[in-house]
C-alpha cells in the first residue's frame, strides 16, 4: 500500500511539527496508544509495533509502559482529513479554508483521541454509583430536570434540601429555552459558544447525516460506538 508507506517514511521531527500544527490533543493521543505494562502478558503487544518506556512514580518507584500502534484505519483518517500542517495558522483559520463537509471531517479527526478517551470514561463509570452521566443534548432539552438530577445526586455533600432548592432555581439562569440573557451571551458573536436558531440545529442534523454516510469516519470511530453502545 503505497499510502502506508509514505506514513512509515516520516521523520519523527516532521511528526511532531504536523502534530503542533494541527492542534492535535498530545496527551489524549499518547493515553490512546499507551498500556500498562506487564511482563506476564507482554506478548500480544511488546515487540509488535510497540515501544517501552520506563518512568517515575510520586514515591520513586519505576513503572512501566507499552505504547502501541492504533487500528490502521484511525490514522488513515485522520492524514487523510488533517492535510498538510497549518504552519503557524490557528485552528480556526485553517477550518474557515475548508468546506462545511471537509471541515466537519477534520474536526472528527481532530478529536479522535480525544472523544476515545471520553468514551472510556463513559464506559468505565456507566454503571457506577459515584458516577453521573448527564448527555449534553438531554440537559440542553431538558436543562430543569437535569439540574435537578444533577442536585439529587450531590444531596450527600448537599443535604439541606432547601439550599438544593435555591441552588437549582440559581441554575435557573443557565437555561438556553427560558434565559434570554444567557441565551444572548453564548450566541454574542465574540462568544460564538452555542447557536439555538433551527436553521443552524437543522444544519448540526445534516452534518450528523453525512458523518454517519462516511465509511472511513465510521471505521475510525468503531471503537467509540462500542464503548459507548451506540448501534451503527
Amino acid at each position: 500500500n503505497s499510502s502506508f508507506q509514505k506514513r512509515q517514511s516520516i521523520s519523527l521531527p516532521q511528526l511532531m511539527e504536523h502534530c503542533e500544527s494541527i492542534h492535535i490533543c498530545e496527551t489524549c493521543c499518547r493515553k490512546a496508544h499507551e498500556i500498562p505494562f506487564n511482563r506476564s502478558n507482554s506478548s500480544p503487544f511488546f515487540g509488535i509495533h510497540s515501544h517501552q518506556s520506563l518512568k517515575m512514580d510520586n514515591n520513586g518507584h519505576s513503572e512501566s509502559s507499552v505504547f502501541f500502534s492504533r487500528p490502521f484505519a484511525e490514522y488513515s483518517f485522520m492524514c487523510e482529513h488533517l492535510g498538510k500542517p497549518a504552519r503557524g495558522r490557528s485552528l480556526q483559520a485553517t477550518l474557515q479554508q475548508l468546506s462545511p463537509e471537509e471541515g466537519i471531517l477534520s474536526q472528527a479527526a481532530l478529536d479522535l483521541y480525544e472523544t476515545l478517551t471520553m468514551a472510556r470514561i463513559f464506559n468505565e463509570t456507566f454503571s457506577d454509583p459515584h458516577s453521573l452521566n448527564i448527555d449534553l443534548d438531554y440537559m440542553t432539552g431538558n436543562f430543569n430536570q437535569a439540574t435537578k438530577q444533577l442536585l439529587s445526586f450531590l444531596s450527600p455533600f448537599i443535604p439541606n434540601p432547601h439550599q438544593r432548592d435555591r441552588l437549582h432555581a440559581d441554575l435557573t439562569f443557565f437555561d438556553l429555552k427560558t434565559s434570554p440573557v444567557y441565551r444572548w451571551s453564548m450566541e454574542n458573536p465574540v462568544i460564538n459558544h452555542v447557536n439555538t436558531q433551527h436553521s443552524l440545529r437543522q444544519s448540526t442534523l445534516d452534518f450528523e447525516k453525512a458523518l454517519k454516510n462516511h465509511p472511513d469516519f465510521m471505521e475510525a470511530y468503531r471503537t467509540i460506538f462500542e464503548l459507548m453502545n451506540i448501534k451503527t
